[in-house]
């Protein structure tokens, strides 16, 4: 069982940098093609940035070495998924749930390895 938190560690890294890697897709692909009309409201440049910035911390997550940052950068990212949640009102939460799951393989990791003794 020496192999479950590095297993989860390495699944959440790689998962974290494919949901960059998407996440800037779509929005090279809006840019390059708009489909929508862009923010007119604070509210929607505010889900933007949260949205943003919780990819950012992901993947500040999984470039990071140190269990304690991330950990700490996976939480920040997961506010700000909650915070995107709580301003944008929207029916498709599944979207936010796989993007935030990178951020719960880290808290999952962390956990394995502080709480219940699982060393690297």
């Amino acid at each position: 069982m020496k192999w479950l938190p590095f297993t989860i560690r390495w699944i959440a890294r790689l998962a974290a940098l494919a949901v960059a890697a998407l996440y800037g897709a779509l929005i090279a692909s809006e840019i390059a093609h708009p489909h929508a009309r862009p923010p007119n409201h604070w509210l929607e440049w505010a889900g933007l940035a949260f949205l943003t910035l919780g990819v950012l911390f992901e993947v500040l997550a999984a470039l990071t070495s140190y269990s304690n940052r991330e950990v700490s950068l996976a939480l920040v990212s997961m506010g700000c998924f909650a915070l995107w949640l709580a301003l944008i009102p929207t029916t498709q939460h599944e979207v936010v749930w796989l993007m935030a799951a990178p951020a719960g393989l880290f808290v999952a990791d962390w956990t394995l390895r502080k709480w219940f003794g699982f060393a690297t």
